[in-house]
């Protein structure tokens, strides 16, 4: 596992730059974004239980290849159940359709989940490395769990009651996008998967998104998306016996969501 991250890590840190060498965009940038929805569904799973929430994203872009992100959520209704407030640190380095990315998840939990502390990173942080590729209409994405999140998945029980040892299942998405106002998505798992919170492999989402802005002055205009998500595998979320509870679990899920820049 060690030798994994070490590895991921070399790449992005090392020959990044050298490739990076050859950019043009010099120019740093730094950028903001702030999502109100209706819900926070990642992945096929409602965190927050179906409270809104409030999602501010942070960007440091030093060149065109590299991009540095602090996201944070947190529900609009001071509730935590669920992990509705949560933390992600994450960092991109783009080569033509290739991303790599390097993702640092922190999900904050109460007496009513588990609770956590954000400075006991090896049991309540979770790395986890990306690789994306862009072809035209399509996208792919391959996410592994590099380390942590042993609060979580010691132990990972499945319906039946045997103790599951892989807990770090690859997480596999596919999305279509035939117009700039329709995207089409399917994801899911090879394994049990803590950071995804499913004790089995099988599909976490099918997801259908109709982003539509709405024109307010002709400068002006509010960006809109309205999703449908469907999760074939909703009854492997917070399995029987475990403490991972709170969050939704339901099949079907719709957001609507506001985006602010």
């Amino acid at each position: 596992m060690k030798a994994s991250i070490t590895a991921f890590v070399f790449f992005i840190v090392v020959i990044g730059p050298i490739s990076a060498q050859d950019s043009t965009a010099r120019n740093s940038s730094w950028s903001g974004l702030l999502t109100l929805a209706t819900k926070n569904v990642w992945r096929g799973i409602d965190f927050g239980n179906g409270t809104p929430s409030a999602q501010g994203l942070v960007t440091f872009k030093p060149s065109d290849r590299w991009d540095f992100n602090v996201l944070g959520i947190t529900s609009l209704t001071g509730d935590n159940r669920g992990y509705s407030t949560t933390l992600n640190f994450f960092v991109n380095y783009t080569l033509g359709d290739l991303t790599l990315t390097l993702d640092n998840y922190y999900f904050e939990g109460d007496e009513t989940n588990i609770p956590t502390s954000f400075w006991d990173y090896r049991n309540t942080h979770f790395l986890e490395g990306r690789v994306g590729c862009a072809l035209g209409k399509f996208s792919l994405t391959a996410a592994y769990t590099l380390y942590g999140g042993g609060v979580y998945s010691n132990p990972v029980i499945d319906s039946v009651g045997t103790v599951l040892q892989n807990t770090r299942g690859l997480y596999l998405e596919a999305k279509y996008q035939p117009s700039e106002e329709i995207t089409l998505s399917i994801g899911g798992l090879t394994g049990a998967s803590a950071l995804n919170f499913n004790d089995k492999a099988g599909l976490t989402n099918i997801g259908f998104k109709y982003s539509k802005s709405l024109k307010i002055t002709d400068h002006f205009s509010i960006p809109f998306d309205f999703q449908l998500v469907v999760n074939p595998s909703w009854s492997n979320i917070a399995p029987a016996g475990l403490p991972r509870v709170g969050y939704g679990n339901q099949r079907v899920n719709f957001s609507v969501a506001m985006t602010l820049e």
